[in-house]
């Protein structure tokens, strides 16, 4: 297990999604979310973990100046999983593996181009 001290914390900003829902779950997210707040930080409010929601993304890139370590480029919502508790999302480590995943196949493709362009010389 690793060391790392933000995987110690239970939840870690990693992007900031908007839009990709109806108006309907848009009313239902509000009511629920201002019943989760546990501390506010000026506009910005701590909850709860209790929402879970499907991010897409184009990519996770390595931020330095974020806590997570990682930034989720243009994240959007994909679906709202009122079925699923806070204890089945994604961990910190999840995304680590995925982007670890992700940075080896790019490494792959970018030698099979290479490979390809070699034999096309």
């Amino acid at each position: 297990m690793d060391e790392d001290e933000r995987f110690e914390q239970a939840w870690v900003p990693v992007g900031k999604a908007y839009g990709g829902y109806t108006n309907e779950e848009l009313q239902r997210m509000n009511t629920l979310l201002r019943s989760l707040v546990v501390e506010r930080y000026g506009p910005t409010v701590a909850l709860e973990p209790r929402l879970v929601v499907e991010i897409e993304f184009d990519e996770i890139q390595q931020n330095s100046r974020t806590k997570a370590g990682y930034t989720l480029r243009f994240p959007r919502f994909k679906a709202i999983r009122w079925d699923k508790p806070a204890s089945e999302a994604n961990t910190l480590q999840d995304l680590e593996q995925l982007y670890e995943l992700r940075l080896r196949q790019d490494r792959r493709r970018s030698h099979e181009a290479l490979l390809l362009h070699t034999r096309l010389d």
